[in-house]
Order: structure tokens, then sequence, then C-alpha cells
């Protein structure tokens, strides 16, 4: 499952952030391998081309755009490209977009595989690795355990109706 919205909030100096949220449950990556450049789709390669080397001018350490065409790496660039690209535009206001990620904590099938070899060297799981490419502070990673006690605990009493949807309908993240 993924979602993707974003979300404006003020912060105490005039600026507005927002957040691009990419939400994980459990999928199998172990069976996917890099391709190799010649066969690589495209459509996927010219999609975000010129948005990643954008992105990428911010972002010294991330690798060469071919190490990213296979899952979960895909996902995580075009999510971090997107953010990127609607703070750079300043979509719907919003002066500051991060990359925000959801997902188990028990979902070790996305947390411990790693499907381009380049990445392997940046940390000892996916979301490591990620942190060490991602601009500092546009990268965070949340469990959803951990993401819906902390909503139900700062919602405060004028978001009740919707914390109380969130437990009923996502319970089942609760730590």
């Amino acid at each position: 499952m993924t979602s993707t919205y974003k979300r404006d909030y003020q912060t105490v100096d005039p600026k507005v952030e927002g957040s691009s949220p990419f939400g994980k449950y459990t999928e199998e990556y172990k069976s996917h391998k890099l391709p190799p450049k010649d066969d690589i789709n495209n459509t996927r390669w010219n999609t975000y081309q010129k948005d990643y080397g954008k992105w990428r001018r911010n972002n010294p350490n991330a690798p060469s755009y071919k190490n990213y065409f296979v899952e979960p790496f895909y996902q995580l660039m075009r999510q971090s490209v997107l953010a990127h690209k609607m703070e750079s535009e300043n979509e719907l206001g919003a002066d500051i977009v991060a990359h925000l990620h959801i997902s188990p904590k028990a979902n070790k099938k996305f947390s411990d595989t790693f499907t381009s070899p380049v990445f392997s060297k940046r940390g000892n799981t996916t979301l490591e690795a990620w942190k060490c490419v991602a601009r500092k502070g546009k990268f965070i990673s949340v469990h959803s355990e951990s993401l819906l006690t902390t909503i139900e605990r700062v919602a405060g009493k004028g978001h009740k109706n919707w914390s109380k949807w969130l437990l009923k309908r996502y319970g089942w993240w609760r730590q």
C-alpha cells in the first residue's frame, strides 16, 4: 500500500512546512535485481531524470541515477524527488517539504533487503542507507506503530474524531 499526500502546517517562524508521506506495508524485494542500464524501462528512466538531477545537486552523497531502478530504492528516490520538487515550486505555499516514510517495524523484507549494491555500503538497513543519501532533515522515517501512538498523544481535542477514526482503522499498529 502506498499513499502520498501533503499536509501543511505553520511553524513558529513564518515558514510553511509540509510532508510527502509514504506508507509501506510488507512487500518482498529479495528477488528484485538492479537491471543493466540498457535494460531499464525508458519511460521510468525519462520520467524522473530531470528532477533527479535537480535533487542530486542538493544531495552530494546520492549515487548516480542508474542505481535507483530497482525497488525499494526506486520508490524512495521518487518520493524524495517529489518532496524536493514540491518545495522548489513552493507547492500550496510550502516553504519546506520533507519525505516522511512510514512502515511497520517488523517489515524486514523491506528494511533488510539491498537490491542495489551501492546502497549496502551506506547503512545496515534500507532506511539507514537512504538517510545517508537524502539531504539532512529532508527524510524522516517512523514505524507505523509509533506514528499512531504519537498522533493519539498530540492530536488534541480539535482532532479527537480523526484520532478515534485512526485508532479504529489502524489500532493494530499500536505498540
